[in-house]
Order: structure tokens, then sequence, then C-alpha cells
């Protein structure tokens, strides 16, 4: 097991409607952490493959990774691109309250999510 201090947290709770789940985003990480510090050039895409090429810059892209205050994560989750799939749905609705850190991954046309912990209640 990590000893990394988790820093993305989610909580999944059923929809008062007939929506999606709510899903919340937290990411408690400082100014300085990977997840806050990428290209701020518009592009659709830009990678992270973890090798060094000599520019330093973790994302592997032509435009520099500059300090950003939000962390990348929070776009996809703010615009309802993270849904929850987790295997305890019904009808597109958890059957309980889910809270806990997450791993996160860019798959190229959405981010998919998973618990990384047992999840508290």
């Amino acid at each position: 097991m990590s000893t990394e201090t988790h820093i993305h947290y989610v909580t999944v709770a059923a929809s008062e409607t007939d929506g999606p789940a709510y899903v919340t985003f937290v990411c408690l990480a400082d100014p300085t952490a990977r997840c806050r510090n990428y290209p701020d050039c518009g592009c659709e895409v830009w990678d992270e493959d973890g090798e060094d090429d000599g520019t330093n810059d973790p994302w592997k892209h032509t435009h520099p990774s500059v300090p950003q205050p939000k962390c990348w994560l929070q776009e996809w989750f703010a615009n309802e691109g993270t849904d929850y799939e987790g295997e305890d749905t019904l009808d597109g609705q958890p059957t309980r309250p889910h809270h806990g850190p997450i791993e996160a991954y860019f798959e190229g046309d959405y981010v998919s999510w998973s618990f990384i912990e047992k999840e508290t209640n």
C-alpha cells in the first residue's frame, strides 16, 4: 500500500430526481502539486506518460506546464463528465452514499475514476 497522502476525494449520493447521482469532487492539493501544474494552451489533449524527455514537463506537451488555480480534474467533475458507475447502482443511483479518496485517469474522451481505499459512509 502506498504511503502517499491522498489529495482527491469524491462523495457520491443518490439524486433526489431522476437525474444522475450527485458526485462531488474535492482536491486538497497545494499549488505545487502535479494536478495543479499543467499546460495552459487550450489544446484538447496532453498526456502524462511519466517519462523524462529533458523538458522536466510531466505532461509531455509542446506547451509548458504552468501553475493553475484549479486541479485538472475539477472541470471534468463540474461538467458531469464523471458519472458514478459503481457496482452498487440501481437504476443509475447508488444504493448507499460513498466517500473516499480516488484515482483518476484521462481516457482520451473522458475521465475514469475509482475509489482507492475502503470508503467511509
